[in-house]
């Protein structure tokens, strides 16, 4: 068989999802006129994201009319650019922080590069669910909410290497597939909580995640550069030097200022301070345990379509640790004296462990 093949560059909307829902269904015939699913092709016609064009593990073949019209591609070898050196596995908590300083609290946009290690993860039609964060070369940490309803690892990818949620960007080369999703075993959604808001004295109800963290492990190991490595994780049985007011950031593709609907372009950035459980407690009138962490701006912070990111934050050296993965907060994403709640990495140290050093 030629093992020639080529790709298609194709943007499926939410009627793949409607459609293909209990229905056997192939996109094979659709890209294609002609184009047919079989076990075995002389060209094989291939989605550049990777979705899978037929059912069943069968090809989707190029129909013989179009056969003679291709011609043998050569192979050329390229070096990378300066800006794309190859970064040490040993290196993490590098981004751009030149980039950063210059930035101001309010949700700017991310300069390319400022946070290698974010990640979107999406569904393998290009929709996007959540963030990530790049913790080794084949594990995402993130927060186990996402994956409700959506814990099928097939049918998931991470986004990895842009900033930028497009569709036109190298979309295939920087989408890698999921092995397996891992979330902690005591994570549970949306557990109902009364609070009483220590400005006004009244009591309300507010749903929260418990223990809500998970890990992605890839099925290929990322190639590390200056636009893809990972945060460092915290050491817990370190005494960290206290930081410096906004000292901490959160990023993420979710609703902006302008109150859009859904997801952004690119990725944007806030900086602010880290409240530990008892200070965070306080402020929302609750009663949280010391496996979570609030990160406040006064005004500004993540917003839905956040979720699954990181809070890093920078102790001194310019090395960014991950602090947080963003779990929840108001529903309007009015933060005022409401700081966002994030679960705190350095509690699940030895749980994260237990799979990354097996």
């Amino acid at each position: 068989m030629n093992a020639y093949k080529i790709s298609l560059f194709f943007v499926w909307t939410y009627l793949l999802l409607d459609t293909a829902e209990g229905i056997p269904f192939s996109l094979c015939e659709y890209i294609i006129n002609g184009s047919t699913c079989e076990t075995t092709c002389q060209y094989e016609v291939r989605h550049q994201w990777g979705i899978p064009l037929c059912m069943n593990g069968e090809k989707c073949c190029l129909p013989s009319y179009l056969v003679p019209r291709l011609r043998p591609r050569t192979t050329t070898t390229t070096t990378a650019a300066p800006d794309m050196e190859p970064i040490l596995e040993s290196t993490c908590g590098r981004g751009r922080p030149l980039s950063r300083i210059r930035r101001v609290i309010g949700g700017q946009r991310s300069q390319q590069g400022a946070w290698p290690w974010q990640v979107a993860i999406r569904h393998f039609t290009g929709l996007y669910l959540c963030g990530g964060v790049v913790i080794r070369h084949r594990w995402v940490l993130t927060a186990a909410h996402c994956f409700q309803g959506q814990t099928d690892a097939r049918h998931l990818r991470v986004y990895a290497g842009d900033q930028t949620l497009s569709f036109e960007r190298n979309g295939r080369s920087k989408t890698k597939n999921i092995r397996r999703i891992i979330q902690h075993d005591d994570f549970r959604s949306n557990v109902a909580e009364n609070i009483t808001d220590p400005r006004t004295g009244l009591a309300s109800l507010i749903r929260r995640h418990h223990h809500d963290i998970a890990l992605v492990e890839l099925e290929e190991p990322l190639v590390y550069n200056e636009r893809l490595s990972p945060a460092c994780l915290p050491n817990p049985n370190q005494v960290t030097a206290p930081l410096a007011p906004n000292s901490c950031w959160v990023y993420g593709w979710g609703e902006d200022n302008n109150r859009q609907e859904g997801p952004i372009a690119h990725l944007s950035e806030v900086n602010g301070d880290m409240l530990h459980s008892n200070e965070c407690s306080r402020r929302w009138g609750a009663n949280f345990t010391d496996d979570v962490v609030c990160f406040t701006t006064g005004d500004r912070g993540p917003c839905k379509g956040d979720s699954g990111g990181g809070m890093t934050c920078t102790y001194g050296n310019d090395v960014s640790v991950l602090e947080g993965i963003i779990s929840w907060g108001r529903e309007d994403c009015i933060h005022d004296d409401h700081p966002s709640v994030m679960t705190r990495v350095a509690s699940y140290i030895e749980w994260i462990n237990s799979f990354i050093n097996q």
